[in-house]
């Protein structure tokens, strides 16, 4: 009888089980499948997460090769630093010799990101402020005429050109050089001014932070490079024209006698 009792015990319970599993299965083929769990019993990750995830995955692996890039010193990064769309400077600290019109020629920078002599801490001093008929693009720093006009005057004259600038530009990243207190200030622009373009200078807009990222610099060179900033585009206008030209001398000329 016992024996009996217990197989009978046993039956009752493996058909509780099989409905159990039965209705479990039931349930399950008609739940939406973003309520499945997987074998582990988590519920997987719904759509929106996983793309944010994925954005955060990728978004590491983008800084870690723009990290590398920096620490290689890659790419190179030429002879300017900026924006190469709204204001740029020469760097500083620079010893290289770049391909001229006429030749190759040396540019040697001090820390200020200037060509030749630095600012004497005290007496007289003459700035000089232009683009890169100032700076002396394709001859040696010496032979660039501030050079020659300070050995010709015997006095110092810093040469404060920066290759591409128009007046627009001087406007705004000349109070860097202006802030060094010269005695006495030279302008020499216009020839940038006058230079064709397909918009003028006032309508610049930043470059974009992405395009300025040491990966975008890498896939340009691999296709031919960045642009000279002082090279000028096609087109029928001037990159600043009469009328601002002498609206932005007059800023300069002001700013120069703060």
């Amino acid at each position: 009888m016992r024996g009996r009792s217990a197989q009978m015990h046993h039956s009752r319970r493996s058909a509780q089980d099989g409905q159990r599993v039965s209705a479990e299965g039931w349930v399950n083929a008609r739940m939406p499948t973003a309520y499945h769990r997987d074998v582990s019993g988590r519920r997987p990750l719904p759509a929106p997460a996983k793309a944010t995830l994925g954005a955060l995955v990728a978004l590491a692996i983008l800084c870690a090769i723009e990290g590398a890039l920096w620490l290689v010193g890659a790419p190179d990064q030429g002879l300017y630093e900026g924006d190469p769309a709204t204001l740029w400077y020469v760097r500083s600290d620079l010893d290289r010799e770049v391909q001229g019109p006429a030749g190759p020629f040396s540019v040697r920078t001090n820390r200020l990101g200037l060509r030749g002599a630095l600012p004497p801490d005290s007496g007289p001093w003459t700035l000089v402020l232009g683009c890169s008929t100032t700076f002396g693009w394709g001859v040696e720093a010496d032979e660039a005429w501030p050079a020659r006009v300070g050995a010709l005057l015997g006095t110092v004259v810093v040469n404060g050109g920066e290759p591409g600038w128009s007046t627009h530009q001087a406007v705004v990243g000349a109070r860097r050089w202006l802030a060094l207190r010269p005695t006495h200030v030279i302008l020499a622009y216009g020839v940038r001014d006058a230079w064709p373009a397909r918009h003028p200078d006032r309508a610049a807009t930043p470059t974009p932070w992405l395009r300025r990222t040491r990966m975008a610099q890498l896939l340009a060179s691999l296709g031919g490079g960045r642009p000279d900033p002082g090279r000028p585009p096609d087109g029928a206008s001037s990159r600043v024209s009469p009328q601002e030209f002498a609206e932005n001398t007059r800023r300069i000329i002001a700013l120069a006698g703060e």
